[in-house]
């Protein structure tokens, strides 16, 4: 679910693109003494939808975004930002990652974000994985219902869940 009117378009990699990314992973590969350098272009689905990487904003979700979003002092991302909600799986050649972002109380913003091994398909998605996502809605809910008590002073918080890990950062009104 994406704020404002103008919806995602799926967007599939030119040949172009793909032929400058091999010429500068090739040229990154020689750098480093790489004999050869081997990889496959992406292969499309063929579905009209877009996936998490054509939703702008999606990026969140690694590492460094996601650690300089959490030390922000803004509620959003960006100001541009227009994720709202979204569920999602990106495909790595070893392993998936779920992702999860909830935007949409005014106050309370989650992240979770839990990686797991692509051979075992859903099966992957072990015990750790459902608690961790468990722990992280409860997280959420409890955070959104202080959120409503007039005693509590919230400006925002951000609960994020990387891998098992839950980290939130709180922000009282002055």
């Amino acid at each position: 679910m994406l704020a404002g009117t103008s919806p995602v378009e799926r967007r599939e990699t030119t040949a172009t693109e793909q032929r400058e990314f091999r010429k500068l992973i090739e040229r990154i590969g020689q750098d480093s003494g790489a004999i050869e350098v081997s990889g496959e272009p992406p292969v499309s689905s063929g579905l009209p939808y877009p996936r998490l990487v054509d939703i702008p904003g999606w990026d969140v979700l690694f590492d460094i975004p996601l650690n300089r979003y959490l030390d922000s002092p803004s509620v959003f991302p960006s100001v541009d930002f227009r994720i709202l909600w979204l569920v999602g799986v990106t495909s790595s050649y070893s392993e998936k990652r779920l992702a999860c972002i909830d935007m949409r109380h005014a106050q309370v913003k989650g992240l979770f974000i839990a990686t797991y091994e692509e051979e075992y398909g859903s099966i992957g998605l072990t015990r750790q994985v459902r608690r961790a996502f468990e722990r992280f809605l409860t997280r959420v809910t409890d955070r959104i219902a202080e959120a409503s008590r007039p005693d509590v002073a919230y400006e925002w918080v951000k609960v994020a869940s990387c891998d098992g890990e839950l980290l939130e950062k709180i922000r009282n009104r002055s």
